[in-house]
């Protein structure tokens, strides 16, 4: 494992997006987890409506994953990263204007159009990783940087108890702020360009030429798609429907159905989080 963690960590773009994503997981567990209680206690969000806004953010944040990916391979990496990255300075701001729920929607659209830099995101870290050796790589990755998901739900869970939901999600949104704008700099300045295509801009019958266009859209990506992929897609699509159903109203059942205190819930959530973390590896 410590030779997997030197490889993995020796790489420049691999410091830089990890030490930035832990600082964003960070500060986004000071309010995400609790987002549902704060439209609910300070916005006065019908439970209903709470339900919109989840399917409005999860549809918004799927139809930018295509136009992201598409935008990676031809602009590169880490531009699409910088400017998703810096969409989530934005972000936070919108939501923390917010005085009641429609107010909330254009922070929600602006954070999906912030997730277009998901596939440049994986493919810049899978480009930077020793390709040997590249699934302990990854998973030894996403187990550090995920680190900060088994701790933070509990030390939020007591901070909101301490400041109250109103306040607590507030200056949790401020502090997350700052710390995506700390991340969209690290990544401008540090992030180094993985996506190289002279080649195949100047020979078209190379991979990147001409006769591969059809490849590269997104019809043609579809079409090319091994079974075992396709298999994973239907799953992911079946257990991400199935969680999405209830994910979004579980901190407001725990509150007001089961009556945990947000830091008994947040505890609830770092157990879980504990055993799911190291399994990454």
């Amino acid at each position: 494992m410590a030779s997997i963690l030197r490889q993995v960590f020796s790489n420049r773009n691999i410091i830089t997006i990890s030490t930035t994503n832990m600082l964003y997981n960070i500060f986004n567990g000071l309010w995400e987890l609790w987002w549902t209680l704060y439209l609910i206690e300070v916005l006065d969000t019908p439970i209903v409506i709470v339900g919109l806004l989840a399917t409005i953010q999860n549809t918004s944040r799927i139809l930018f994953q295509l136009p992201g990916g598409i935008l990676a391979d031809r602009v590169g990496r880490k531009r699409v990263i910088v400017f998703g990255t810096s969409m989530r300075v934005i972000a936070p701001i919108t939501l923390l204007m917010a005085r009641s729920w429609p107010w909330v929607v254009p922070g929600m659209v602006i954070n999906a159009v912030a997730s277009l830099y998901s596939p440049a995101f994986n493919a810049i870290i899978a480009e930077s990783l020793p390709e040997e050796r590249r699934g302990a790589a990854f998973g030894a990755y996403r187990m550090l940087t995920s680190t900060p998901q088994i701790f933070m739900p509990v030390v939020s869970g007591y901070y909101l108890d301490v400041m109250g939901i109103g306040r607590g999600v507030r200056v949790g949104l401020m502090l997350f702020t700052v710390a995506a704008a700390i991340a969209a700099t690290a990544r401008a300045i540090f992030l180094r360009e993985t996506l190289h295509n002279d080649e195949a801009a100047r020979d078209p019958d190379a991979p990147g030429g001409d006769q591969a266009t059809e490849r590269k859209s997104a019809l043609g990506t579809l079409r090319h798609l091994p079974r075992t992929i396709i298999a994973m897609l239907v799953v992911s699509v079946i257990a991400g429907f199935a969680m999405r159903m209830v994910w979004s109203f579980l901190p407001a059942y725990a509150t007001y159905e089961v009556g945990l205190t947000t830091t008994q819930y947040g505890l609830l959530q770092t157990v879980a989080m504990g055993i799911s973390v190291p399994l990454y590896l």
